[in-house]
């Protein structure tokens, strides 16, 4: 019975002492400066959809507007984001920041349509270290492909109504 709770009391000093290692290890996040960037990606995110659409609008065929959300993320005051959405005849998609708290990225936007919902991820580019947007396909594995105008309208046919 000594021996098992000798044990025991060595087994929490190990975790205690291994967690407040990694504790020390960690150097600290300036979340104010990683919200700021995520904002500017999702307004750049916003400007390239706004290029891709843009003779389309012209054209009365997208119309597109903005309102103000607020995310509320763990290490954050809540901020205020903006969320796109397009209006297309009367089926819309909108474009909703999820935040930049991500397993695996720096930030979600979720791209909402009547026929379903895809995940843009920020992410960091492996090779060049620079962020790029990626179109996340939930399967077994976790697939990303660049969000490129190609992707992007396939996206769109993908969460839009597939009968009228």
């Amino acid at each position: 019975m000594l021996a098992e709770q000798e044990k025991k009391n060595t087994l929490e000093m190990n975790l205690d002492t291994f967690l407040r290692q990694k504790k020390q290890q960690q150097p600290p996040i300036e979340w104010e400066n990683k919200k700021q960037k995520w904002l500017l990606s999702v307004n750049e995110l916003y400007a390239t959809i706004e290029d891709w659409l843009s003779h389309l609008t012209n054209d009365h065929i997208v119309k597109m507007s903005y309102n103000t959300i607020t995310l509320d993320e763990y290490y954050l005051k809540p901020y205020p984001v903006k969320q796109l959405n397009l209006l297309v005849g009367y089926e819309s998609v909108q474009f909703e920041p999820k935040g930049m708290i991500v397993v695996n990225a720096l930030g979600r936007v979720d791209m909402i349509g009547d026929d379903g919902i895809l995940k843009l991820l920020l992410r960091s580019d492996d090779e060049t270290n620079n962020l790029q947007w990626v179109v996340a396909v939930s399967t077994v594995h976790s697939l990303w492909f660049p969000l490129t105008k190609a992707s992007f309208s396939e996206a769109l046919e993908q969460v839009m109504r597939k009968n009228v």
